[in-house]
């Protein structure tokens, strides 16, 4: 996105809130890195508004919202005038909701988690959580491979046949 012109600069204040500048991005995509370990430095970043923290996160506003409604994600900070505000807290939990939620952990699954979380559950406990849905992730990842190799397999018997037919 280019940096906001003129033109823009003129647009409501309601507009402006939601715009997310290339220094914003920016921000953005280095609070990510701090989140997810790229970068062991303390945080210096002011919190990011919902669309910036959807931005980075590759994911839609509305899904945060919905993490949200449903308990997975915590109510994030909020400014004077109502706004979600992400700081580096609730940006690192809902990087790993979305690394759950990739790894094919469901809505129900993520919501136990969570649940456990908020009702102190000890490492031990979220530990255990987390290795049976580590399991499940290793048993589908098997059955995966296995289709892959057979999906390769009839890719190399179509070739074969081919180029079989073309001598």
């Amino acid at each position: 996105m280019p940096p906001i012109s003129a033109a823009h600069a003129n647009t409501t204040t309601a507009a402006r809130r939601y715009s997310v500048t290339t220094d914003a991005r920016t921000r953005a995509r280095t609070e990510l890195r701090t989140i997810t370990g790229a970068d062991n430095r303390e945080d210096t970043h002011e919190p990011l508004t919902i669309r910036a923290a959807a931005e980075i996160l590759g994911i839609s506003v509305d899904t945060i919202r919905y993490y949200e409604k449903e308990g997975i994600a915590p109510a994030p900070g909020r400014s004077s005038n109502g706004w979600r505000l992400y700081d580096q807290a609730a940006m690192s939990w809902l990087a790993g909701v979305i690394m759950l939620r990739g790894t094919g952990m469901n809505v129900q699954e993520m919501k136990e988690y969570a649940a456990a979380y908020r009702a102190g559950a000890n490492d031990e406990e979220r530990l255990s959580l987390l290795e049976q849905h580590h399991a499940v992730v290793l048993e589908r990842l098997a059955e995966t491979t296995r289709h892959l190799r057979a999906l390769e397999h009839k890719i190399t018997a179509y070739k074969t046949a081919l180029h079989g037919n073309q001598g």
